[in-house]
């Protein structure tokens, strides 16, 4: 099966709060890679020849130099800094070089799915759109600049209603989100029950942005923008359009109908079944044969449930210290790509890195320091006799003599006083640490952006 890789890597982190207000998301650390390397090096194995990847405008020379060595060929396209451009904007954005049905992912997917399994599903069921369900990420207890635990990590909960069709393969029938209900009841349709008696809803997985869409859904949201948001807009709507009956078979119609025809042609343009492209052997094939359980339907959504491995979705805080304490474990799938201790690297004697630890490319340690359990970046100075464990620490961090740090985050650039002490804490872009400073819990950042954990 033909498809065109598309990376949306445009986002700008806005439930990560300060995590991502000096560092594009695509850009930010996991395991001292970039979070856009995850799915370009998932689609390189999967053996897809190019790639389509739409960013911001300022990250665009950034992307390119840190994917040069990639040998999938990349395309980038950029969009403004300022801009709100969600998904169904950026795939009109790059309209004319999509000729094929589409597999999209996101950038901050890092998964060991094999996509040929996904494609299976999209193949199988011929699905308008094929999504990607992994179970629920557990929030951490206890986070960096994070002073009360439960009560400021609830969640809104989605409910998914499915049915199985096959072994991993559901058909997906509503998506809600909490917020949108009026009252403790889930909305679901009399006409919906009856065909489907049996329907499994699930508040326990989580969408993890990577989707199989037809072509054909390209031409309809290139005329009716109204829907900008793919996954809140679109996709609900397409997942509810499942059961509608199509006007008419055939898209090549639209520009059939009279000039003259009026409200009828506004209403065929604004009707996403209008769009749909019947093969002609498909129906002749469909017609003729003996199953009973032969597919009438004209809009079909299916998802794969992968549960058997890793699939990280980098959108909050706490996913993105899971996601770099992964990178660290003898049994991560990049244990055997990603250097502990790249051979760049200063370090003195009596320098102790454990096993489960990585440290980034120029970066110096002095004598007699511990490091365990943590991921530090390039270009970082570490002074003498400094305990670090539990940390992700960023590029060009400065830790001076003396220093202990446990369960923190500290952002690009900081500066880290000597002999201070911080616990679980969450130091921002280019903040000082005075000499000495004890701190537990506590957050220095620059903004009072609130930041989803």
């Amino acid at each position: 099966m033909e498809l065109q890789a598309i990376i949306m890597a445009g986002g700008k982190g806005s439930h990560m709060g300060d995590l991502t207000d000096n560092t594009p998301k695509a850009l930010l650390p996991v395991g001292n890679k970039p979070l856009i390397w995850f799915p370009v090096n998932m689609l390189e194995k999967a053996g897809f020849q190019d790639v389509i990847i739409v960013t911001l405008n300022s990250a665009k020379a950034e992307v390119e130099h840190c994917l040069k060595n990639c040998k999938i060929a990349v395309k980038l396209y950029g969009i403004p800094d300022d801009s709100e451009t969600d998904t169904v904007d950026s795939l009109c954005l790059i309209k004319d070089d999509i000729k094929s049905d589409m597999l999209i992912l996101s950038c901050d997917v890092i998964t060991d799915l094999p996509l040929h399994k996904l494609a299976d599903v999209h193949r199988l069921h011929d699905s308008t759109v094929s999504m990607l369900f992994c179970p629920s990420q557990p929030l951490l207890e206890n986070l960096p600049g994070v002073k009360s635990k439960k009560k400021a990590q609830q969640k809104q909960r989605e409910f998914i209603g499915m049915t199985q069709v096959r072994n991993f393969h559901q058909r997906v029938l509503f998506l809600l989100n909490e917020a949108d209900l009026d009252d403790e009841l889930l909305p679901v349709r009399q006409a919906l029950m009856e065909i489907y008696p049996r329907i499994q809803v699930r508040s326990d997985l989580h969408d993890a942005h990577t989707y199989i869409l037809k072509h054909w859904v390209l031409d309809y949201i290139k005329q009716n923008r109204t829907r900008s948001s793919f996954r809140s807009e679109l996709l609900p709507y397409l997942v509810k359009k499942q059961f509608s009956k199509p006007r008419n078979n055939t898209a090549a119609s639209i520009s059939q109908l009279p000039d003259n025809s009026g409200d009828s042609k506004e209403e065929f343009v604004k009707d996403v079944t209008s769009y749909m492209n019947f093969d002609d052997d498909k129906i002749q094939i469909n017609d003729l044969t003996l199953c009973t359980q032969k597919s009438q339907d004209n809009i079909s959504c299916h998802g794969l449930i992968y549960d058997e491995g890793v699939c990280f979705s980098i959108n909050s805080l706490s996913s993105y210290i899971e996601a770099n304490r992964y990178m660290c474990r003898p049994d991560s799938i990049f244990y055997d790509v990603l250097p502990r201790v790249h051979q760049s690297c200063q370090l003195a004697e009596k320098v102790q890195v454990g096993t489960d630890s990585m440290v980034g490319e120029r970066t110096q340690i002095n004598e007699k320091c511990s490091i365990k359990r943590s991921v530090i970046g390039k270009d970082c100075e570490i002074g003498t006799l400094v305990r670090i464990s539990n940390c992700v620490v960023m590029d060009r961090v400065k830790i001076s003599d003396g220093v202990n740090i446990q369960g923190c985050v500290i952002c690009e650039g900081a500066i880290i006083g000597e002999k201070s002490e911080l616990k679980d804490c969450f130091i921002g872009y280019q903040k000082i640490v005075e000499p000495a400073s004890k701190l537990s819990k506590e957050s220095l950042v620059e903004s009072s952006a609130m930041m989803e954990i």
